[in-house]
């Protein structure tokens, strides 16, 4: 069979594939909402903009759209919930995992998180891995294609590089890091960060590599690099539950990393940096324009041709991978942007 032969075989099985999805799609009902205005004070129970599923009333698929102009909620209290298109009420007594963590981590993942360790040489486990990990038959079927592919980790390490050059690149232009501050003497939490952000760097690659197969020409929308953050408030010292609060919901994070979290033993500096460092950068934009420097820049190097991508998941574990895939494009250069923050207060090496 010639080269041209395979090209067209290629792409008639890829035809077959858009065909196939989209008679599925025909077929799902559409769901739309709209809304024009609204303001809430307070949410203490679930305030839902959309579908709300309680029980084994799973019926929920289908295409949803959601149509906002304006939304203003001042305060979601502890155990509020608001959803937007699709959201399933938790049964009572009933917890739904959404990671892993290696210490509640079967010896079969555990096992897989140490081979992700070794093959990528980070660290810890990310804390993609960590997510994908919770529907076992996707994070099992993306590890075994990685680890039988060597030029998947060709190609990670490549992209990785680049990642690196473009956070140094944002970091001199954006941030001009310079440091006054001399509270951290503990060298292990600053070399925790510096490993980390290196670890986040070829997360990033494996993110990006993985979208551009299985959802090939996501990349190239703008709309996905447009980093929408809110405003950082001041928060009173010594109270880091809500510090930490405030990063997660200004910045649309649902976990920070350990890394900065460990900084809760560093409670002078951590305030410090917060009010000194994060907020003055967040007022002036220089968050908003440190994360998308990042992303527009290493959207260049992304290329991963000649490698065939087939997990064999069903619609339902596609979605599941697509949404982990699509939450770490936008997550990972965040976590990159506090790790670089922190790293004001530590001394170079």
């Amino acid at each position: 069979m010639t080269r041209e032969d395979e090209h067209k075989n290629e792409i008639n099985k890829l035809k077959n594939e858009l065909f196939n999805y989209q008679k599925y799609v025909m077929k799902l009902p559409v769901y739309e909402y709209h809304i024009d205005k609204l303001k809430v004070e307070k949410v203490k129970g679930i305030l839902q903009l959309g579908q709300l599923l309680v029980g084994n009333n799973l019926d929920h698929k289908g295409i949803h759209k959601v149509f906002v102009q304006d939304v203003i909620i001042h305060e979601i209290e502890g155990s509020g919930i608001v959803g937007i298109g699709v959201t399933e009420k938790e049964i009572k007594n009933r917890k739904k995992s959404t990671i892993i963590t290696p210490k509640e981590a079967s010896k079969e993942i555990k096992e897989i998180y140490t081979a992700i360790k070794k093959e990528f040489n980070l660290h810890e486990a990310p804390l993609f891995f960590q997510q994908l990990a919770v529907n076992e038959k996707v994070f099992k079927s993306v590890w075994d294609y990685i680890s039988q592919n060597q030029s998947v980790s060709d190609a990670v390490n490549f992209l990785a590089g680049k990642v690196q050059a473009s956070i140094e690149g944002a970091t001199s232009t954006i941030l001009q890091e310079q440091s006054d501050y001399d509270f951290i003497q503990s060298e292990p939490h600053c070399n925790a960060l510096i490993k980390e952000i290196k670890d986040l760097a070829k997360t990033f690659a494996i993110v990006l590599l993985l979208l551009e197969q299985v959802l090939p020409g996501y990349l190239k929308e703008d709309s996905w690099a447009d980093y929408k953050f809110g405003e950082l408030e001041k928060v009173n010292y010594g109270d880091i539950e809500k510090l930490f609060n405030q990063l997660k919901k200004v910045y649309h994070v649902n976990y920070l990393t350990d890394t900065i979290k460990t900084f809760k033993d560093h409670t002078t500096s951590l305030f410090v940096v917060y009010n000194d460092i994060f907020i003055p950068f967040n007022q002036a934009g220089k968050d908003k324009l440190f994360v998308k420097e990042i992303s527009e820049e290493i959207i260049q190097h992304v290329d991963w041709k000649g490698i065939e991508v087939d997990f064999n998941l069903s619609i339902d574990n596609c979605s599941f991978l697509f949404s982990i895939l699509i939450q770490h494009l936008k997550d990972i250069p965040t976590w990159v942007y506090m790790d670089k923050i922190m790293l004001y207060v530590c001394k170079p090496d």
